[in-house]
């Protein structure tokens, strides 16, 4: 495992013990119970997977907003292997494919020139157009999932995104973008070690 990823999971996991009970403010003196743990379980999951992940990254063209990428793919949803699934397209077929599906990648999309949110890919598919070109499905789980927003400007077509360069989770869109989020304490804290 790779050491700078380690050390964030250590730094992380005395975190959640530090505010995993009644943690006192000292400078108010008064106890509070902090109920955003999840957020710091999220964060572990998500450093974990990202340590051999390989994904893509996609501006998801013409949209400002999540629910516009929703309704953008709603129309398209089938099953694949027997579970629901969408799709985006492209017009090259990524030739580290099956790296991508082995290690759990995701397709993580920027908005507003902001990394926003990711879905999962499960599987790759071309499709032969005569009249114009081929191009490939980038077959997805239809489910988004926010991340940290992270400042990028809009690519053409699709790049690879590995690494120190992958935004943390904050969890599953449910229709309303104001996730749980620490206190501000920890919030500044995990900025400061570089975990969000």
């Amino acid at each position: 495992m790779h050491a700078d990823a380690v050390k964030k999971i250590n730094i992380m996991a005395a975190t959640i013990h530090m505010y995993s009970g009644y943690v006192y403010d000292y400078k108010n003196s008064s106890p509070y119970k902090w109920r955003g743990l999840q957020a710091c379980m999220r964060g572990i999951t998500s450093v974990c997977m990202s340590l051999n992940a390989v994904n893509l990254i996609k501006t998801a063209a013409g949209l400002q907003e999540i629910e516009q990428l929703i309704e953008r793919q709603k129309p398209y949803l089938f099953k694949f292997k027997g579970q629901q699934a969408t799709f985006a397209y492209t017009r090259y077929a990524p030739k580290r494919a099956q790296e991508v599906l082995d290690s759990g990648g995701s397709i993580y999309w920027i908005m507003k020139n902001r990394i926003q949110a990711r879905q999962r890919i499960l599987g790759f598919e071309m499709v032969e157009d005569p009249a114009e070109h081929d191009w490939c499905k980038i077959i997805v789980d239809p489910r988004l999932i926010l991340t940290y927003s992270v400042q990028k400007r809009a690519i053409q077509g699709w790049r690879y995104l590995e690494g120190s360069g992958i935004p943390k989770d904050k969890g599953a869109f449910d229709g309303e973008e104001n996730g749980e989020e620490p206190p501000p304490e920890m919030l500044y804290e995990l900025k400061r070690l570089g975990l969000l």
